[in-house]
C-alpha cells in the first residue's frame, strides 16, 4: 500500500477535483481508498451526495477508532469527511505524537493498493497528519505569481517531515487551470520548470468541466484534451506504485 496525499495550503486549485478524478481513473486499475481531510468535504459531497457528522469518518480516525469505508464502485472506496475535522486541533491539543494519528491508523487498509488523501487548504494538523503518513505528494497548483511564491512553505514542511521522520517523499507539481494563451501564464510556467527540483505533471487546461468535477463527481463531461493528460496523470502514478513494489521487493 502507497499514501498519496494532494496537498496545497492554497484553497481554490484544485486538490479535492484531482484527488476525485485520480481515484476514479486509478480505481479502474487498482484498488483505491480515499480519505477526505477537509472539513468543508467537497470530495465527500461530490461522491455520497452528503455531507454527515453522524456516521464514521475521517475525524473518527484520527481519534484512533476504526472506520469502514464507505463503497463507492468495485474497487472505489471513500472514507468520507465533514466538519468534525475542524475539532480536530483542540481535541489532540494535549495530546502526544498527535501528527502521527493517521500513519498510526493506516496499517489496517493494507488490502488497497493506494491510499489517496485530500487536505484543507491549510497546513493544519490533518494536513501534517497527511504528510507524516504520505509517500507522495502532488501539489496543484495555478500558474500565478503567489501561488507559484507559496510553494516555498510547502516543500520547507515537506523537508522538515522527512528529516524528522527519515523517510522519502516523492513530490511532483500539477499545474492547473493552464490558459496557454495568457503570456504570464506561459512564463510563470518555463520558469517553474526550469527552477524546479521535483518533476512537473503536465499542465491541465483550464475547463468547466473539470473545476466543477468537485461538485458532481461525474468525469464523463470531461473532453479528450483533459482526459487524455489526466491518463499521464495515471500512468506516473501506477509506474510510481510499481517502482514501490518492486524497491520492497529487494
Amino acid at each position: 500500500m502507497k499514501v498519496l496525499s494532494i496537498v496545497n495550503h492554497k484553497g481554490g486549485v484544485g486538490k479535492t477535483t484531482l484527488a476525485l478524478v485520480l481515484g476514479k481513473l486509478l480505481s479502474e486499475s487498482v484498488r483505491v481508498l480515499l480519505i477526505d481531510l477537509d472539513p468543508q468535504a467537497n470530495l465527500t459531497l461530490a461522491l455520497t451526495r452528503q455531507r454527515s457528522r453522524e456516521i464514521p469518518q475521517s475525524y473518527h480516525l484520527l481519534m484512533g477508532e476504526p472506520v469502514e469505508p464507505i463503497k463507492i464502485s468495485e474497487s472505489l472506496f471513500l472514507i468520507p469527511g465533514s466538519v468534525l475535522l475542524s475539532l480536530v486541533e483542540k481535541r489532540l491539543a494535549n495530546e502526544k505524537d498527535k501528527e502521527l494519528r493517521l500513519s498510526q491508523n493506516l496499517n489496517r487498509y493494507s488490502d488497497y493498493q493506494i491510499v489517496i488523501i485530500d487536505t484543507p487548504p491549510n497546513l493544519s494538523l490533518p494536513t501534517l497528519n497527511a504528510i507524516v503518513a504520505t509517500d507522495g505528494v502532488i501539489v496543484p497548483l495555478q500558474l500565478q505569481y503567489f501561488a507559484v511564491a507559496g510553494l516555498e512553505t510547502i516543500f520547507e514542511l515537506l523537508k522538515a517531515v522527512a528529516q524528522s521522520y527519515n523517510k522519502g517523499i516523492d513530490v511532483w507539481l500539477a499545474p492547473n487551470a493552464y490558459e496557454k494563451r495568457i503570456a504570464t501564464q506561459r512564463d510563470i510556467l518555463e520558469h517553474i520548470q526550469k527552477k524546479a527540483q521535483v518533476p512537473i505533471l503536465p499542465p491541465i487546461p483550464k475547463r468547466s468541466a473539470f473545476m466543477s468535477l468537485s461538485m458532481d463527481g461525474d468525469i464523463s463531461y470531461l473532453d479528450r484534451d483533459v482526459l487524455s493528460i489526466l491518463n499521464r496523470y495515471i500512468e506516473e502514478v501506477l509506474a510510481w506504485l510499481k517502482r514501490s513494489q518492486r524497491q520492497e521487493t529487494l
